[in-house]
């Protein structure tokens, strides 16, 4: 996908964050977890202690 204009890449960068930099990148703040991972271990642990 080419991005030509400003434009574009405005339209895009929901998606970008959403799909692919959240589900990359680690933040210290979470443990070094993605916050897809961070998300992940949550809702596990989250299950453990309400059933």
């Amino acid at each position: 996908m080419a991005l030509a204009t400003f434009k574009d890449v405005a339209e895009q960068l929901p998606h970008f964050l959403d799909q692919v930099y959240n589900k990359r990148m680690l933040h210290s703040a979470l443990g070094y977890l993605s916050p897809q991972q961070f998300e992940n271990r949550h809702i596990r642990q989250r299950g453990k202690t309400v059933a």
